[in-house]
Formats: C-alpha cells, sequence, structure tokens
C-alpha cells in the first residue's frame, strides 16, 4: 500500500476497517465524496441497516487472537501499519488515520 500512497500521481483515500466498521454511513459518505458520487441520506440509512448482509459468516470459538496472530506475524502487521502510517503522514492524507493501530495493545 505505501507504493500507491506514494507512487500514484491521483487522488488517494485510505479506508480504515476499523473506522468503517464503527462509523459505516459516515465513511461510506466519506469515500463517495472522494469518488465523487453523489449519494442520499436514504442510500446510506439503506447500507447501514443491510450492513451485516445474508452471507455474514458466522465466527468459530477458535478463533481467538492468540491462535490466528503469533508474535511473529504480528510483529509484520505493526510494522506494515507504522510504514503506511508514514506515509499517510508525509503525504497529509489525514495524520490521524492509522493511529488507533499504534495504540492498539494487541499489536504491541
Amino acid at each position: 500500500m505505501t507504493y500507491w500512497l506514494s507512487e500514484f500521481p491521483g487522488p488517494s483515500h485510505v479506508l480504515v476497517y476499523e473506522r468503517l466498521h464503527n462509523n459505516l454511513r459516515w465513511e461510506m459518505f466519506r469515500l463517495a465524496r472522494f469518488l465523487q458520487v453523489a449519494v442520499d441520506l436514504r442510500t446510506l440509512w439503506c447500507v447501514a441497516v443491510d450492513r451485516e448482509g445474508a452471507y455474514h459468516r458466522r465466527r468459530e470459538p477458535w478463533m481467538t487472537h492468540d491462535v490466528l496472530f503469533t508474535d511473529k506475524l504480528s510483529a509484520v502487521v505493526r510494522q506494515a501499519v507504522y510504514n503506511v502510517t508514514d506515509v499517510v503522514k508525509q503525504h497529509h492524507l489525514g495524520s490521524d488515520v492509522l493511529e488507533s493501530y499504534q495504540t492498539y495493545n494487541q499489536w504491541t
């Protein structure tokens, strides 16, 4: 992702899953604005109401952070997040976009 943020000459928009999950309507509005797509409140409301959809998979009980993320994998993810954060700050795409990752205790 750092390549696209630093080398792509066009505009960029960073969409962060946690922000999308926590505030779907606002993030969808921001994305539509970036894409220059007209979207009305009714459409945003519909997206938020049907956010889970009919095909959402149930998480198995064994799928915990400790099982899925080894220390090595967590270090790889953490480094990737730091790299993206630096590029985002350099290109003034919003300095706080990924700060939630930097302070998230599970990645450290």
